[in-house]
């Protein structure tokens, strides 16, 4: 769909295929109604392909916490409202709080967005996270965040299958 979930789920397995990470899950109540709207799949299915699942609610869970040493975070899809909270600090979820520990951390947090939902606001936070003059476009737009973060569009899985979202994901990164 165009939020970027069937990148989320190919991120998924690709994670778990490899022996050498773990993978966990925060999904919120938004992303679950989002999925069942633009796939075929239940929340369950794909939660059943990460390693560790977490509620948004946990704000004490492993995530939370800086000394949980991870690779980084992959915020697939990332609304609107959670670049906001990452760019305001309002870390009243887990989701926002461990972007917020991986930012401190100064690990690789990748934001999947949907171009097409940008407004004016949204730019200029985007901006202000990244502390440049703005932001490409595409998939030439990938960029690298001086806070070592990566913000890319989620738009070229709105209308391509799984297979190719593999091939698109292992561009990205």
């Amino acid at each position: 769909g165009a939020s970027g979930l069937p990148l989320l789920v190919k991120c998924l397995e690709i994670i778990r295929e490899n022996p050498d990470f773990e993978s966990y899950l925060i999904m919120s109540s938004s992303a679950e109604m989002t999925l069942r709207q633009e796939t075929e799949l239940e929340p369950e299915d794909v939660k059943r392909l990460s390693d560790h699942v977490c509620a948004p609610g946990e704000i004490g869970a492993k995530p939370a916490s800086g000394s949980f040493k991870t690779e980084g975070m992959l915020i697939v899809p990332c609304s609107m409202k959670t670049i906001a909270g990452i760019h305001s600090g309002y870390a009243d979820n887990l989701i926002l709080r461990a972007a917020d520990v991986t930012v401190k951390e100064q690990r690789i947090l990748v934001l999947t967005v949907n171009f097409l939902s940008n407004s004016t606001v949204v730019d200029e936070a985007l901006t202000e996270i990244d502390g440049s003059d703005g932001l490409a476009v595409g998939l030439a737009g990938v960029r690298v965040l001086s806070l070592g973060s990566t913000i890319c569009s989620a738009l070229p899985s709105a209308s391509i299958a799984l297979t190719v979202v593999e091939t698109l994901f292992t561009e990205l990164l």
